[in-house]
């Protein structure tokens, strides 16, 4: 979840948010995971669940449902977007093509392309599919995708029998590779690999 996402302002510069992804919810945050990713940025998350995300709404009001129509006009560009970018879809229609927006920074020289809201050059799409056991095209998600990152289906009866230990060691087995996104998979930890430091 992007709610616990963290890291140094360097990454609103050198992959600001899409401005053009209007009222999408489901979707900016793994877009926003694969542009990291291949602009060079490495994540890492905890081994052990430190927040929740409380996913009730009927305590509180809910802009998508406020707003239905307005969130079904702007949504939907914003999906066909996602999808381009992702490589899961067509193009977007020539009137949803986008247009120069000022950011902070503008002057300063970035390891991207000219439009900051695209992927980066460092990784392919590729390298995160196959990182992450993803297949965006096929819209497919691997037994590794399904299980959140976890190496076994054991770590998550490990953690309702209370073996925390057990699923961290596993979790955190050396990586062999130096190729930045391998290993990851096998459960590696990018931190050992001098090839793979965050920017």
């Amino acid at each position: 979840s992007a709610h616990f996402s963290f890291s140094s302002s360097e990454v609103l510069r050198e992959v600001p948010y899409d401005p053009h992804l209007l009222m999408l919810f489901y979707g900016e945050e793994v877009l926003a995971s694969v542009r990291l990713f291949t602009h060079g940025w490495d994540m890492y998350s905890p081994s052990r669940a430190l927040v929740y995300h409380l996913w009730e709404r009927d305590y509180r009001r809910v802009y998508f449902f406020d707003n239905k129509e307005l969130y079904s006009d702007l949504n939907k560009p914003s999906r066909r977007r996602l999808h381009w970018l992702l490589g899961s879809g067509p193009e977007p229609f020539f009137d949803e093509v986008v247009e120069d927006w000022p950011l902070p920074g503008d002057k300063i020289k970035r390891k991207h392309t000219s439009d900051p809201f695209v992927m980066g050059s460092v990784r392919t799409i590729k390298d995160y599919e196959d990182a992450a056991d993803v297949d965006f095209k096929a819209r497919r998600l691997g037994a590794f995708a399904l299980r959140g990152g976890a190496p076994s289906e054991l770590d998550f009866v490990a953690q309702e029998s209370g073996d925390q230990a057990e699923i961290e060691a596993r979790c955190r087995q050396k990586n062999t590779s130096t190729s930045g996104a391998a290993g990851m998979r096998a459960g590696g930890d990018l931190s050992d690999d001098s090839d793979a430091e965050a920017n």
